[in-house]
């Protein structure tokens, strides 16, 4: 992100980042709509780790969200959370970040159990989500399928979003 020292610093990442999102949603379109959140990973983190990133159900409420309206929590919508500290880790990287809570919020949708361990272990079934999306996740003996790498074939597939985070 840079800055001329002259108008709004954080506004053209976070639109950014919504606009990742929506076209996410264009590709995927059972990824529901939420609110981008950008703040600290590191609050709330054990000292030396930080929180690329969460998905929360549910966690805003909207008097006129239209995709909401029919739906037993009508009105409602999810949260999608980016730890600033992982935007050092470029456009690519902040990608995989959304990419993996948009695994999360399919599985939501489809009432699948991706996680364990108060939500920090991701199982098998997160990792084929992770996959229907684009990304590759490796295992990791304590978080399970959650380290998240973005394969050429998705930056590729991608490339004007990516084009975008890095221009915010």
């Amino acid at each position: 992100m840079s800055t001329n020292g002259q108008g709004p610093i954080s506004t053209p990442m976070v639109a950014a980042l919504e606009q990742a999102w929506a076209t996410i949603r264009q590709h995927h379109p059972e990824v529901p709509q939420a609110v981008i959140v950008l703040g600290a990973g590191s609050i709330g983190s054990k000292a030396g780790q930080l929180r690329l990133g969460h998905f929360a159900a549910m966690r805003w409420h909207s008097d006129t969200s239209s995709e909401s309206e029919g739906r037993e929590n009508s009105g409602q919508l999810a949260e999608v959370f980016v730890g600033g500290e992982g935007l050092r880790r470029g456009a690519v990287g902040v990608l995989g970040t959304l990419l993996h809570e948009a695994a999360h919020a399919l599985a939501d949708v489809r009432k699948i159990k991706d996680t364990s361990r108060q939500g920090r272990y991701h199982n098998t079934r997160f990792k084929t989500l992770a996959e229907e999306l684009g990304i590759e996740v490796t295992k990791d003996p304590r978080i399970g399928w959650s380290p998240t790498a973005v394969p050429a074939s998705t930056r590729e597939h991608y490339a004007a979003t990516v084009a975008a985070l890095t221009e915010a």
